[in-house]
């Protein structure tokens, strides 16, 4: 086994991208000769600390995964917030769901079709949640289970008020690209189900 690490930048217009790969190669001899039977490639982006920063001040970075498990709580207090605040003023989670996903569908061209929709929506899904099942995709039909917000006592908002607020919202985008979408819950895990039209 090898391991390599490499930090990256990528400069693009007003952007520079840096990352952290940590890759793994598991080795494997044939004749005499090393091939590469297996990589694990682990990607960050790295936290840079700048020269003047003091020791007692550095910032460590943290693993990719607790990033990402930060992020995505970070993203749906912030669902969590804008449903309440709606609930608050009138406005349901099932109507706030349906203006935001109606907006967000505009995002994609009417041309994109159902077979856009499977890529799309499961390149999406392994971004907003920390547990993704694929129990079923084919030309028809795509049913993920995934691990659903965690919803705060902070706000007054309950896990049925998510379910119907996000049901709505992926609902829009999936009927801008030929399907449905509903949102079943069984207490620990959402199931969402797309079916082509």
């Amino acid at each position: 086994m090898v391991t390599a690490k490499v930090i990256d930048s990528i400069s693009g217009e007003n952007l520079t991208r840096i990352t952290e790969n940590i890759s793994t190669f598991l080795l494997e001899q044939t004749d005499g000769v090393w091939k590469i039977k297996m990589m694990i490639n682990n990607q960050n982006f790295p936290i840079l600390n700048g020269k003047n920063i003091g020791e007692k001040f550095l910032m460590n970075n943290a693993p990719a995964s607790r990033r990402f498990s930060l992020s995505t709580n970070i993203m749906y207090d912030f669902m969590c917030s804008m449903v309440d605040y709606n609930k608050r003023n009138g406005l349901s989670p099932e109507e706030l769901g349906n203006i935001v996903g109606e907006n967000y569908s505009k995002n994609w061209e009417r041309s994109r079709t159902y077979d856009n929709l499977l890529i799309d929506f499961s390149n999406y899904v392994i971004g907003i949640t920390t547990y993704v099942e694929l129990v079923e995709k084919n030309d028809t039909t795509l049913v993920v289970k995934i691990l659903p917000p965690s919803v705060s006592k902070a706000w007054k908002v309950t896990r049925n008020d998510m379910v119907s607020f996000t049901q709505n919202m992926w609902y829009q985008i999936a009927r801008n690209m030929e399907s449905d979408c509903t949102i079943t819950d069984d207490g620990r895990y959402w199931t969402v189900v797309m079916n082509k039209k």
